[in-house]
């Protein structure tokens, strides 16, 4: 027996959801399009696989085609093949049953009434050229993180609705949706936008146009999930926990970051210690770093302040500038050292490129800084270097409980948000990835790398060293001899 949310074509049923969440996703999506509700123009669909996402999109697609004369929409996938098994393998006999015709060549379904279902693969510049074409109202991304987040940025804002004969306005509205599962190349910045909401350098983004929507194996009543399961032996980890989990797991995960162990704050800290009563920073024999990641319009220039005590480090600060020169620079690392100490740091480290001479400058970067007051020592530029560094300084502890590092959470905002997110270079899996917010993380590794923290550590070497402590024995404390 249907049931009253089927639905039905000539006596058939072509797709009957099922009670409980695909209802309710349904719903959102209807008032979505059909203006009935305050619901957002951008979802993103989520789950483990085997929750129907793919299927539940393309009927309703198929439901506003019937229900809205003129209606456009997209459906997109990767490439072809994979479109071809999740979704045009179904579409020819839909079609007639819908009384439309599937155009097989250009992989277009005409329903008959001025409505349009556009098919397409989401690979290169030149498919989303095809999409943006469409001018359509609705599209649907199917495995969205597997594609670059600029492609599908760049659809969205060519959906468009049509304003009627009489001039009123459309009868529908437009609505993108992005499903899969969270495991992909754009899922960081997926998950930004739709779950974590917490974006940054955006004007144009507004939290109340973005939703997230999870939709389960077990919503799906239709499927074994213990048969399901079996399905994926053998399957590394983290595509275990995306696909049969619906976890969000990064394969590429670099540092092992724990902001607590067992529930008592460990790498990262809400408070500055004290010692005998006396706050971190008013401590006479505690020792201030800093280390400078000189950043190039777009990038930001960020420092790092590091406090000191003994074996155990502590990142306090972190200040970030844009379109700042080097002199103004010079004078706010001042400013900022005032106000947290006498004014007095060992050393300051930053990127060896500060002090290349190009064409015919006869001043550098470190030039200027330290005839405005702040010395400079070059460290070294070398992305396994700083991978190495991080984990030295990440993987030990002081004494039981006590980690090496701290990372002074409200102080240093972006070295805590970005840390854990770096990644392993998929060429070389100990060298730290590129990427666009890594500028507090690599001026921390400047530290670590020329600081000589790491050459007092609390095991004895052997001959499994990393590159990083044999290259800190032969080199710790050296300073660079100006010509």
């Amino acid at each position: 027996m249907p049931s009253p949310y089927a639905f039905i074509v000539n006596d058939e049923v072509l797709f009957d959801p099922h009670p409980g969440k695909q209802v309710e996703v349904l719903a959102l999506l209807r008032a979505r399009v059909g203006g009935a509700g305050d619901v957002a123009r951008n979802v993103f669909l989520w789950g483990n696989r085997g929750g129907g996402k793919s299927f539940l999109v393309r009927m309703f697609f198929h439901g506003c085609a019937l229900a809205f004369p003129g209606f456009k929409y997209v459906i997109a996938r990767r490439n072809f093949p994979d479109l071809q098994k999740n979704h045009l393998i179904y579409v020819g006999k839909e079609a007639r049953l819908l009384g439309g015709t599937y155009h097989k060549g250009d992989h277009i379904l005409d329903y008959g009434n001025g409505s349009l279902g556009f098919y397409s693969q989401c690979e290169t510049e030149e498919d989303v050229e095809k999409i943006v074409g469409a001018e359509a109202a609705a599209l649907f991304v199917d495995e969205a993180p597997q594609i670059k987040w600029e492609y599908l940025r760049l659809i969205g804002p060519s959906l468009r609705v049509p304003k009627q004969a009489d001039g009123s306005p459309a009868a529908f509205r437009v609505l993108s949706i992005y499903g899969g599962n969270p495991i992909g190349e754009s899922i960081e910045e997926i998950w930004q936008y739709f779950v974590d909401q917490d974006v940054e350098h955006d004007p144009e983004y507004h939290p109340e146009d973005f939703l997230a929507l999870e939709l389960r194996l077990q919503d799906n009543p239709s499927i074994d999930p213990d048969e399901y399961r079996k399905q994926f032996a053998g399957l590394p980890e983290h595509y275990r926990k995306a696909w049969l989990d619906g976890v969000r797991m990064e394969a590429r995960t670099l540092f092992t970051v724990e902001k607590t162990r067992d529930e008592v704050p460990y790498h990262y800290i809400q408070e500055l210690p004290t010692v005998s009563g006396v706050p971190l920073l008013q401590i006479p024999w505690m020792q201030v770093y800093r280390a400078f990641d000189m950043g190039y319009f777009p990038d930001p220039a960020a420092c790092l302040w590091i406090a000191v005590l003994g074996k155990r480090a502590i990142v306090v600060r972190e200040e970030t500038w844009f379109r700042t020169i080097a002199k103004d620079l010079a004078a706010k690392m001042q400013e900022t050292t005032r106000e947290l100490t006498d004014g007095t740091v060992v050393m300051t480290y930053a990127d060896p490129v500060i002090d290349v001479r190009t064409g015919s400058d006869t001043v550098t970067v470190r030039d200027t800084l330290e005839m405005h007051g702040v010395p400079i020592e070059c460290s070294i530029n070398d992305r396994v270097l700083y991978a190495d560094a991080i984990h030295g300084l990440l993987g030990e502890e002081v004494e039981p409980g006590v980690p090496r590092l701290q990372i002074y959470e409200p102080g240093c905002p972006m070295l805590a948000k970005y840390l854990p997110k770096m990644r392993w270079d998929e060429k070389n899996p100990r060298k730290m990835a590129n990427h666009r917010f890594d500028h507090w993380i690599v001026a921390l590794a400047y530290w670590a790398i020329s600081s000589g923290v790491l050459s007092f550590t609390a095991h004895e070497a052997t001959k499994d060293e990393p590159e990083w402590m044999r290259w800190m024995q032969e080199g710790s404390g050296r300073r660079r001899r100006r010509a």
